[in-house]
């Protein structure tokens, strides 16, 4: 069975922080607090992984992407959108790495990794924690961190690339790219309704797809066997009949993206890990995104 594949990010490079006292706030320093989302980008999860939706696979690297990056804005202060960010001074630094550091204390963050681009095309990095809080082992410039559901970014990306090639319709039915599930009560309760759900449905969450990580007896199995690779029928035999009819509102599905994978791959003709290099990782100079299982990691893996 192929096994289910999880995403992963390479750390920014940068240097060890230690916990100090909270100093009063910069720009830059606020800037970094505002931007709590980001950091988990490069969180040390502590739980199990479990299977990822859809699946891409990731190692982001540190350095600007192709092109000279755009000036990177602080927050909007009443809407007023602020001046581009100006490359920390070394008191800012100082700042930064505080702030980085109370957040994994704050969160209970095993490890973390961050880096900020500047309108000058810097970058200020830092890292700090463990990435296996048994063995304790620090945080290093060339950590792997799981790209956890921004997989689904790239998995959206590549479907909607497989659109523009002319492979696949927004407004297909599931059930033509996976007729094997056409029976099955996770897309609706009668024949009828299994036909409403479409591609642009999963894409957008409102197919009423019920969320398999919500499913406790699938959450006691990954606690149980947290080694064990899953295949995506082994998942789908966890959704349960969906929250409603596709189309009469929204809720948030890894299954969505579990089936936009399959879906990618059928219309695609390879595996989701060869799409993903080929169509997206390589021509956009991804070079350090990786997926798991499918594609041998880079860089160790934390672990949490």
């Amino acid at each position: 069975m192929r096994p289910l594949r999880f995403a992963r990010l390479i750390a920014a490079p940068g240097r060890g922080v230690r916990p100090r006292p909270r100093p009063a706030r910069s720009a830059v320093a606020t800037a970094l607090a505002a931007a709590l989302g980001a950091l988990m980008l490069a969180s040390c999860a502590g739980a199990p992984p479990g299977p990822a939706s859809g699946s891409a696979a990731a190692p982001v690297s540190s350095v600007p992407g192709a092109g000279t990056p755009g000036p990177l804005e602080a927050p909007a202060l009443g809407g007023v959108p602020a001046a581009p960010l100006a490359p920390p001074t070394v008191a800012e630094s100082k700042a930064l790495a505080a702030a980085m550091a109370s957040v994994r204390w704050r969160y209970g963050i095993p490890g973390l990794s961050v880096a900020i681009a500047y309108a000058d095309g810097s970058i200020w990095t830092g890292h700090a924690g463990v990435t296996d809080v048994k063995a304790k082992i620090g945080v290093r410039t060339e950590t792997a961190f799981a790209f956890g559901s921004v997989t689904k970014t790239f998995t959206a990306a590549l479907i909607l690339k497989l659109v523009e090639d002319g492979a696949i319709g927004l407004d297909d039915p599931v059930i033509r790219w996976l007729p094997e599930y056409a029976g099955r009560i996770f897309l609706g309760t009668t024949p009828a309704r299994r036909q409403l759900v479409t591609v642009r449905m999963l894409l957008a969450q409102t197919s009423g797809i019920y969320d398999y990580f919500n499913s406790l007896p699938l959450d006691a199995r990954l606690r149980a066997s947290k080694k064990r690779a899953w295949s995506p029928d082994d998942v789908l035999a966890y959704v349960k009949k969906p929250l409603f009819i596709a189309g009469d509102g929204w809720s948030y599905s890894n299954t969505n993206y579990l089936l936009l994978g399959l879906i990618a791959e059928k219309a695609g003709g390879a595996p989701l890990a060869t799409l993903m290099r080929t169509r997206l990782l390589e021509p956009l100079g991804l070079t350090s995104l990786y997926t798991q299982v499918a594609e041998t990691s880079r860089a160790p893996v934390a672990k949490g």
